[in-house]
């Protein structure tokens, strides 16, 4: 699945989002793995061509939360604008839901502060929307 944005002609520098999927209908195909944080689920792509900040899963209560947070680096920050995608990640299905439907979402804020790749906590913030 890709998840793209439509900055319109807004400048964008960084970007972050939280998205919740059942663990009981689908499962992480992690794009990568890391030590200190455990399965990677996104790969990045060249909307923002900035540095991963956050890419980790989380689970509470059954349910999976996907974090992501890319921002532009260096000394002069290059801004996006207009329509691509952020990131791709793949989920497999693995049963049928009960009632035949259920929802990726996209949620307003992150569940928990999850660690950062030196095993620092990130903070919850607004999701880009």
């Amino acid at each position: 699945m890709e998840v793209a944005i439509d900055a319109g002609a807004e400048e964008l520098t960084g970007i972050t989002f939280f998205l919740s999927y059942d663990r009981e209908v689908f499962r992480l195909i992690p794009a990568a793995e890391d030590e200190i944080v455990g399965a990677m689920p996104f790969t990045q792509a060249s909307f923002l061509g900035g540095i991963v900040l956050v890419n980790q899963e989380e689970t509470i209560d059954g349910e999976s939360f996907l974090s992501y947070t890319e921002a532009t680096g260096g000394l002069e920050r290059q801004a996006a604008t207009g329509v691509g995608v952020v990131a791709r990640f793949q989920l497999e299905v693995m049963r049928r839901p009960v009632g035949n439907a259920t929802r990726i979402r996209v949620e307003q804020r992150a569940r928990s502060s999850l660690p950062l790749h030196d095993g620092s906590k990130s903070g919850c913030g607004d999701s880009l929307q």
